[in-house]
């Protein structure tokens, strides 16, 4: 007869909270203000920056270089709604 091989053997699930761990780090005043100048228009008009706007506000500000892209872009996301429920 046939090697019967149970479903574990055959098929290798994926596991389960495999993300990358990292660690989260305060915005400083000087981070906040550097978006700020560069990235006021997009907090003006509730509108999100994409990643060029992003990328560009980093490339112009030294402090930013510690932070991606995605980094400032989710600080803006979380600038918006906070506004937004404090006006509620």
């Amino acid at each position: 007869m046939g090697v019967v091989f149970s479903i574990s053997e055959m098929v290798q699930l994926p596991r389960r909270g495999s993300r990358k761990k990292y660690q989260k780090r305060p915005w400083s005043a000087k981070e906040k203000a550097a978006v700020g100048r560069q990235l006021h228009c997009f907090i003006e008009q509730g509108k999100l920056p994409g990643k060029a706007d992003c990328e560009k506000a980093i490339k112009n500000e030294d402090i930013l270089n510690d932070r991606t892209w995605l980094n400032v872009k989710d600080f803006i996301r979380n600038q918006l709604r906070s506004a937004a429920a404090k006006k509620v």
